[in-house]
């Protein structure tokens, strides 16, 4: 079955026209790609759609020309939705420094449930304990706190990091470590 066709069918998207636009923008992915609408869906396939701000991302459990709509639910299986932060209130300088900061990786940050999590466009891991994950990302040095953190995954050479536990926080600071722009009575005189 054709992707817009199944997209609108499981009634993720009402209709398949809409379906058709969200594929031809870039919009939906089958299987970590972008692909057009006229891919032929099936089983097992994982499709994330972009919804402005929302990212859903579901399984295909079956591939079915017509389904009531009490039973859509039952051919897919929800596998996250993310919300996607806009950048509010930026000013042009600090969205410049942003442009110059991003490299040739996206950053993109995915959490399921608080406790299992998959970080992309990660330069380095800074230090890791139960309690805090510090990473050097393309978008700054990002804080992870929590309860029983722990690294399942890191792959440098891709800039992925996965990690798992209970999370309670991501906070972004600058680029730029504090200890390295103070000199060494700085870092004594906290």
């Amino acid at each position: 079955m054709r992707l817009d066709k199944y997209l609108k069918v499981s009634r993720l998207i009402k209709r398949r026209t809409v379906a058709n636009d969200a594929c031809d923008a870039g919009r939906v992915m089958v299987n970590d790609k972008v692909v057009k609408a006229s891919y032929d869906v099936k089983i097992g396939d994982v499709i994330e759609i972009q919804f402005g701000n929302k990212s859903v991302k579901v399984e295909v459990l079956q591939v079915t020309e017509t389904v009531k709509k009490e039973e859509a639910k039952d051919i897919l299986r929800y596998l996250s939705t993310n919300i996607i932060l806009p950048l509010i209130y930026c000013k042009r300088k600090e969205v410049q420094k942003m442009d110059e900061r991003v490299g040739t990786r996206t950053h993109k940050v995915n959490l399921l449930n608080r406790g299992v999590g998959a970080i992309t466009g990660v330069r380095d891991v800074k230090a890791f304990n139960e309690a805090e994950i510090v990473l050097e990302t393309d978008m700054g040095m990002l804080s992870i706190k929590g309860a029983d953190l722990h690294v399942t995954k890191l792959t440098l050479e891709k800039g992925e990091v996965e990690v798992d536990g209970t999370v309670d926080s991501f906070v972004y600071t600058s680029a730029k470590e504090p200890s390295a722009e103070r000199g060494v009575f700085g870092r004594l005189f906290r």
